[in-house]
């Protein structure tokens, strides 16, 4: 699906959960990455494009981690985390 410029897959798989780390290593086995949320905007349109689940083997993983030195939120493309709660 392609929203503003960038194109997004959603995976909704019926195999077993994987971690942050395999998800993101199979994003990169396809030559992409994790989604970097920049506006609300996108975060909605993500949002209107998955299912919901409620239980804990059902889920989504966006490129956000706490890996950075500083042991704050970090985009994994570098940026640092910009979007509050609202």
């Amino acid at each position: 699906m392609l929203f503003q410029s960038s194109c997004y897959l959603i995976v909704h798989p019926d195999t077993q959960w994987k971690t942050w780390t395999e998800s993101q290593q199979y994003c990169k086995q396809e030559k992409a990455d994790l989604p970097v949320i920049g506006s609300q905007a996108e975060q909605e349109f993500i949002h209107n494009h998955t299912k919901e689940y409620y239980d804990d083997y059902h889920g989504y993983w966006i490129g956000l981690t706490d890996k950075a030195e500083d042991g704050k939120w970090l985009w994994v493309n570098g940026s640092r985390q910009n979007l509050t709660a609202g």
